[in-house]
């Protein structure tokens, strides 16, 4: 699936928050969008999902405009994880699991629902606490059952909205891991995100957004010092540790 965003700018009221922006996901992208607090990253991953809906431009897949798509043929081909939320009702893991396959039931989950739901369970590894309440989680085990419900929606395109913040290091690392690990199936990721350095180890693309406007674009040699200190109006240090690129304020 390609996903292609074509001159987008969203206004909440009359604030501009998105202005004029372009461009393209390819199948298998691990595609981070990165800049500073206000910027326009969750906005945009909002106007991909068509949960808001540009005044201009427009978001195509595979060409065609997902305006047009009926809200469960596009829940069939873009899952999104929002932020994670403290409000979580006390519902188990495997039914949460099951909101994925919404898109494809009439009414109630038939036998292939629940075996693509066992399958995704066993493949997370959240066997051992399908029966445990949500709100009774880890964070980084609650943020690995929503993207479990996301991927029971077999899409070819998955949208998060800043999936570790929130988490420590161990589950940062570790719902990292796994959306590479997702990217490798041909599922495109695209997230927003605010660690720039965990965004360098993980993702293939990057989205440069400040005020709105896309300052850069592109894989990793687009993070450029002078473009990263433009973005984040700091100076900053490039380094290496182990051969990977490391950003750090001077």
């Amino acid at each position: 699936m390609m996903l292609e965003y074509k001159n987008i700018s969203f206004a909440y009221h009359k604030e501009m928050v998105l202005k004029n922006v372009s461009g393209i996901i390819n199948p298998g992208d691990f595609h981070a969008i990165i800049g500073p607090n206000g910027c326009g990253k969750s906005t945009l991953i909002k106007c991909l999902n068509n949960i808001l809906h540009p005044n201009k431009g427009e978001v195509l897949l595979n060409g065609t405009p997902i305006k047009s798509f009926k809200k469960k043929d596009l829940a069939q081909t873009i899952a999104y994880v929002a932020q994670s939320s403290s409000n979580i009702l006390p519902v188990k893991v495997f039914d949460t699991v099951m909101l994925g396959r919404v898109p494809y039931t009439e009414w109630f989950p038939g036998k292939k629902d629940k075996k693509i739901v066992d399958m995704v369970i066993d493949e997370l590894q959240l066997n051992k606490m399908v029966n445990r309440n949500l709100n009774e989680l880890s964070g980084g085990e609650k943020q690995r059952v929503h993207i479990a419900r996301a991927l029971a929606q077999e899409p070819g395109i998955l949208l998060l909205d800043e999936p570790t913040s929130n988490l420590d290091l161990k589950y940062q690392i570790e719902v990292m891991e796994l959306l590479k690990k997702i990217t490798t199936k041909g599922i495109s990721v695209i997230l927003a995100i605010h660690d720039l350095n965990l965004a360098i180890r993980y993702a293939s693309h990057f989205t440069l957004i400040k005020n709105g406007t896309i300052t850069g674009q592109g894989k990793s040699d687009v993070l450029t010092q002078n473009r990263l200190e433009e973005l984040y109006e700091t100076k900053i240090k490039r380094g290496r540790i182990d051969d990977r690129l490391i950003i750090m304020p001077s």
